[in-house]
């Protein structure tokens, strides 16, 4: 975590969790932090990624967009950075919403 909030994972992640999916195996997310001195781990339930068609970008998108919004969900909402979420919120890796507003808040 960069500067000490989520970011979107490097290039080729998104590609490597989308292939996990492709041979059925679950996502288990898992938060890490330091909190008072103290390392957390929050682990959270499995699931399996969807997805909607589209290209392979778009695929290694989602899937990247997936695994860390579950990711942010078991962090404090301080460290969520680009994915901190509203119902209205999709990030992207350019900061900005899907609707074109700015970025989420918990």
């Amino acid at each position: 975590m960069p500067g000490g909030t989520l970011h979107w994972p490097p290039e080729g992640a998104g590609r490597f969790m989308a292939h996990l999916a492709e041979q059925g195996l679950p996502i288990v997310p898992v938060g890490c932090y330091e909190e008072a001195g103290e390392f957390c781990l929050h682990f959270g339930a499995a699931y399996r990624l969807e997805f909607h068609g589209g290209t392979a970008a778009e695929r290694e998108r989602e899937s990247a967009l997936q695994v860390m919004t579950q990711i942010a969900r078991l962090l404090p909402g301080r460290l969520r950075g680009e994915f901190s979420v509203t119902p209205h919120f999709i990030p992207s890796p350019t900061g900005r919403g899907a609707r074109g507003e700015g970025k989420g808040v918990v």
